[in-house]
């Protein structure tokens, strides 16, 4: 039975993939959002119960951050991150992986994953944080202040998708000339 762990946490692993094209304003979006929560909430579980209740399947569980299959190898760096209970060869697979994440500039997920390894570094300041990823914040956060003041300035230019897109790709280009200038 604990064994069935690790083979249900991979079968939720498909089930987080928000990346593909929905309308996450209608209803199929909400589907898909609550679909994607949940499927987080029952692997957080899994994670937690192989952490506390079952520490034989440990290292067969660290072995899946070597699987390819999306989410699989982040969602499980991303557990032993959270985790003060796996060895340090682990720990720091589980942060290179993470970093990676927060680096790939065509990832949906980086701008969070960037935000919370910066949590991370705070909680744990006997790690030397990633230079990409310091600067990748910094631009996000440089962006997203340039973004409130250009919408509350014009909100008409990003009233829909495509112009949201377009104003904050143009906010993200003049944050990264300001933060590169410093």
């Amino acid at each position: 039975m604990p064994k069935d762990l690790i083979a249900k946490y991979i079968k939720l692993a498909p089930l987080t993939d928000l990346s593909f094209p929905a309308d996450y304003g209608g209803w199929k979006g909400k589907i898909n959002v609550f679909r994607n929560n949940r499927a987080v909430t029952r692997m957080y579980k899994i994670a937690k119960s192989i952490e506390s209740d079952h520490p034989e399947l440990k290292d067969e569980f660290a072995r899946l951050m070597d699987r390819h299959e999306f989410g699989i190898s982040v969602s499980v760096a991303s557990d032993i991150l959270d985790s003060t209970h796996y060895g340090a060869e682990a720990q720091r697979r589980a942060l290179t992986i993470i970093e990676a994440v927060a680096c790939d500039e065509a990832s949906v997920s980086s701008v969070g994953t960037t935000m919370r390894l910066i949590d991370w570094y705070e909680k744990h300041p006997e790690i030397t944080p990633n230079e990409t990823v310091l600067r990748k914040n910094a631009i996000n956060t440089k962006a997203g202040e340039l973004m409130m003041e250009k919408r509350a300035a014009n909100y008409m230019a990003s009233a829909s998708y495509e112009g949201f897109l377009d104003l904050y790709e143009e906010c993200e280009k003049e944050a990264e000339a300001i933060i590169d200038g410093l």
